[in-house]
């Protein structure tokens, strides 16, 4: 099988447009700093950052808004975001910007 027939065969059109739909209207823009960190620090608790290596990459797979990518982006070298919708992307792109190295 090709990539091309895989990768079709494993995506929802209307599961991407959906949650395109949701990220680009609900961007969690209003969630405090403090609050998005507490949510992030019990969401990723058992996660070992201490044991990552100096100039570490890593990849948030279904960025969504970019609302954890936020957080994990100062704790490495380079973050891939990942997502089957574009419009997701462009929403986490433009939380991320200062982050951003064009």
């Amino acid at each position: 099988m090709d990539q091309k027939n895989s990768t079709q065969k494993n995506l929802e059109a209307s599961t991407v447009a959906g949650f395109g739909d949701e990220w680009s209207r609900f961007q969690q823009e209003k969630l405090s700093a403090e609050e998005r960190k507490k949510v992030f620090d019990d969401y990723f608790r058992v996660f070992p950052w201490s044991n990552l290596p100096q100039n570490a990459t890593g990849a948030d797979v279904g960025c969504g808004s970019g609302r954890w990518a936020i957080l994990m982006a100062p704790k490495v070298a380079h973050l891939h975001l990942v997502d089957a919708s574009a419009e997701s992307l462009a929403v986490a792109q433009k939380k991320l910007r200062v982050f951003i190295q064009l």
